[in-house]
């Protein structure tokens, strides 16, 4: 299982974008989310709320990742009637994780169903993980909640030179 304050594990992986690495993204922020299955309610509504933000992540220096097991086919078949229903674009990378191999690095494949848990992972410039969260069937991401741990990831970066006692009250400013 992986670590926050780890290193995230890098793999290279089919895309909609082509192949890509994790590495290939270091200097940015990296937003890795898994969801379960393409075409389905939830998972398009995390697609949706992340491609709708676009904008907002970009000035924060965000690259989103999505992935499932479905395959590169089912992927644009899916981002096209996404396309077709909402006039959006879905701009970033779906990874196709058809054995899975992702999703058991990152420990969210489910044991027995195989099926993928929403997981989201945040990895900073450096390519180290500093966040992550497993997420029921059932609940979908807030977009709003993914910024504010942008941010205060990234002030926290920002702060590296104070001692805890004062990062700990400019970062507590975060917190709702």
């Amino acid at each position: 299982m992986i670590e926050i304050d780890e290193l995230a594990p890098d793999f290279t992986a089919d895309t909609t974008k082509g192949r890509l690495s994790i590495s290939d993204f270091r200097h940015r922020w990296v937003v890795l989310f898994a969801y379960p299955a393409d075409f389905t309610p939830i998972c398009e509504a995390d697609i949706l709320g992340f491609a709708k933000q676009k904008r907002k992540f970009d000035r924060l220096e965000v690259q989103f990742i999505g992935w499932s097991v479905d395959s590169i086919e089912t992927h644009n078949r899916w981002l096209k009637d996404i396309k077709e229903k909402t006039g959006v674009d879905v701009e970033y990378p779906l990874i196709a994780d058809l054995g899975g191999k992702i999703a058991k690095t990152y420990g969210i494949l489910h044991k027995t169903r195989g099926i993928l848990y929403r997981g989201l992972f945040v990895i900073d410039p450096d390519g180290v993980l500093k966040f992550a969260a497993t997420y029921p069937l059932e609940v979908g991401r807030s977009t709003k909640e993914v910024e504010r741990i942008i941010k205060v990831l990234q002030r926290a970066r920002e702060l590296g030179n104070l001692t805890e006692l004062e990062r700990a009250k400019e970062l507590s400013k975060y917190n709702e």
